[in-house]
């Protein structure tokens, strides 16, 4: 008996590793889709990064705002304090503009997936959050560029402030707003749809 629970436990064992490993492959995402091989997206990603700027705003003409699409998406509501007045949520924005910098013309790459802090982004935050006022995104998180469109989508979990009204407790209803910025540009230089 004591031999089959050991061979049990080595079964689960290799069975949870190859259950990470598998989990850790898909996990790591492939940084370019490329039709011709790896040595096309190397070439391209040297080419399109060698004389790049993260603090340029990236479309050519500055007399034009840079339009920034932006949903969220809801995961989850993880908690409401009504005597703090504070709204707790996990989520992840999805963000979308063109980068004039990052555009091919060739048709060997399709896409590539470069790291966030390596491409221009609008700086958004959370306007009405509770106790911070900080960046989105972190250090792990990759931006999707196919030819110039960039998709970004960073995952949060969100403190907000939120007024709570009780009056009608306990059939009340509360609204509470997330409100997302773009902290350091005017509203002609970068407009947030």
């Amino acid at each position: 008996m004591h031999s089959l629970i050991k061979r049990c436990s080595v079964d689960m064992e290799q069975i949870i590793r190859i259950a990470l490993l598998i989990i850790s492959f898909d996990a790591i995402p492939c940084l370019a889709q490329a039709v011709g091989g790896g040595d096309a997206a190397l070439d391209l990603v040297t080419s399109l990064f060698s004389n790049y700027s993260t603090i340029v705003r990236p479309n050519k003409d500055y007399s034009k705002p840079m339009n920034v699409d932006l949903d969220m998406i809801l995961v989850g509501i993880n908690g409401l304090d009504e005597v703090e007045g504070k709204l707790t949520t996990t989520g992840y924005l999805s963000v979308r503009w063109i980068d004039e910098y990052l555009t091919w013309d060739t048709a060997e790459v399709m896409q590539l997936y470069i790291p966030q802090d390596r491409i221009w982004k609008p700086d958004l935050t959370l306007k009405n959050g509770f106790t911070k006022l900080t960046t989105l995104g972190s250090d792990f998180i990759l931006a999707q560029i196919m030819n110039g469109a960039v998709f970004w989508q960073p995952f949060e979990v969100f403190e907000s402030k939120c007024t709570i009204d009780i009056a009608h407790f306990p059939f009340d209803q509360q609204t509470c707003e997330l409100v997302f910025v773009v902290w350091s540009y005017y509203r002609y230089e970068c407009f947030k749809r």
